[in-house]
């Protein structure tokens, strides 16, 4: 595994690990905490050729099925996930170690991690897109995206296929630019615990991730009587999250607080200010001026990590404690696939 720090300016100076570590090791509060990037090095561990064989041979045998149901491969089912989870445990049950190694990681400051060296993209997309999945139902539970079987969510600018859909407004994956601070699912009842990304294309140009520890960010806040002000107004109210048009299962809005102690963090800004739009009993000058001071503080964090996911990485995170987000870029060609997964 490889440490990398990661300083925002010439100015930076480190003392120490944050104090939602210090809070679990009982180690000495420090005056800044040190922002580092875990990197996974996974080059040497490969699958072997029977697994690739054995998954290739369903896809083909399944294609149809697959075809059918719009889904990347015949192991996004259930039934699918059954069949994969059998193959590893045959031919490659390294793959679960190595899952419970992210998922240990994860558990850790500052709570992701960065896999190297996968080498899913030398395959074909059945293979390649089935070999996430079977790194990434170790790690977690993967959820379908909108009851439609999709565990295995392509984050890449398609505003061009969705463009006839009528009254249809895309998000952030299926856009180019910009995607500012947020957490996954903050719009559902129950956010997945983890959410992983593994890049199939890197843009040419911009398209970095941006990375936000929010326990970190919280300790920020508390430094400051308006920060504390803001903190128990996000945990004590309800908030309205309006949910995008690609994620509706039937229920167009939730409420629920920003900040709690069983998901530590849900936040989208754009899903919020259209839940207040629908929702105008909760539209009170204390909630607007709270979620404007803590996207404020979280845009500017010094905490903020910046990295630019490489072509056959992933990135897995704690998607109740972080918030992530993207720089702009224009290449159309983009491609990543996402998996959300609750804790098994």
């Amino acid at each position: 595994m490889l440490l990398q720090t990661n300083y925002t300016g010439p100015e930076r100076r480190v003392a120490g690990i944050s104090t939602y570590m210090n809070r679990r090791t009982n180690l000495r509060k420090p005056i800044r905490p040190m922002n580092i990037l875990p990197l996974l090095d996974v080059s040497a561990f490969q699958p072997p050729q029977r697994f690739i064989l054995a998954i290739a041979a369903y896809c083909a045998a399944e294609k149809d099925r697959a075809d059918a149901l719009g889904v990347a491969t015949p192991f996004e089912t259930e039934e699918g996930q059954a069949a994969l989870a059998a193959m590893a445990d045959q031919f490659w049950p390294e793959i679960d170690e190595l899952a419970g190694l992210v998922r240990e990681m994860v558990a850790l400051e500052p709570a992701y991690v960065v896999l190297r060296g996968l080498g899913f993209n030398r395959y074909p997309q059945p293979v390649r897109d089935s070999l996430v999945l079977a790194l990434t139902r170790g790690v977690g539970k993967p959820t379908d995206h909108n009851k439609d079987k999709r565990v295995l969510w392509p984050v890449r600018p398609r505003v061009e296929e969705v463009r006839k859909t009528i009254d249809y407004k895309t998000t952030f994956s299926e856009e180019a630019g910009e995607a500012p601070l947020h957490s996954d699912s903050a719009f559902a009842p129950e956010p997945e615990r983890y959410n992983a990304l593994f890049v199939v294309k890197q843009a040419r140009e911009g398209g970095m991730s941006v990375l936000l520890n929010v326990p970190r960010l919280v300790d920020e806040l508390a430094r400051t009587v308006e920060g504390r002000e803001c903190i128990e107004i996000l945990r004590k109210n309800e908030f309205p999250f309006r949910v995008p048009d690609a994620f509706f299962k039937g229920e167009r809005i939730i409420t629920a607080p920003v900040l709690s102690d069983n998901v530590f963090v849900r936040f989208r800004y754009d899903c919020l200010m259209a839940g207040f739009a629908l929702r105008e009993d909760l539209r009170t000058n204390e909630r607007l001026w709270a979620i404007e001071h803590f996207r404020e503080k979280a845009e500017t964090s010094e905490g903020r990590i910046f990295y630019q996911l490489q072509d056959d990485e992933a990135i897995v995170m704690d998607n109740h404690l972080m918030l992530h987000a993207r720089t702009d870029f224009e290449d159309l060609d983009r491609h990543l696939i996402r998996v959300r997964m609750h804790a098994a």
